[in-house]
């Protein structure tokens, strides 16, 4: 069982805007929130690399995330069927060719 609080997108970026602004210390923000140790560096990174698109939520993905699943899931299905036209290859080219009439 998971006994983590979670924190939603909107108080995270409370936090994160209340350290830039110089309020307070990470430490002090951790104790006023009850924050586990580190969380605020934590948030501070993601929102500094992923601006807009920092805490997507549980489950959720970034847009570039989803860009690139998608384009596994593409290369998945297109190296499926490069096998399949292989495979249909191999059995054109071993089945005797018979004279036209």
């Amino acid at each position: 069982m998971d006994t983590r609080k979670k924190y939603g997108s909107d108080f995270k970026r409370m936090v994160v805007d209340e350290f830039m602004t110089g309020g307070e210390s990470q430490v002090a923000l951790e104790k006023k929130y009850g924050i586990g140790g580190g969380g605020v560096s934590r948030w501070v990174r993601e929102f500094q690399e992923h601006k807009d698109e920092a805490f997507p939520g549980n489950g959720h993905l970034r847009t570039s995330e989803q860009e690139i699943a998608a384009l596994r899931r593409q290369v998945q299905n297109l190296t499926e069927q490069v096998t399949v036209l292989k495979k249909v290859l191999q059995i054109v080219a071993q089945s005797p060719i018979e004279p036209s009439s």
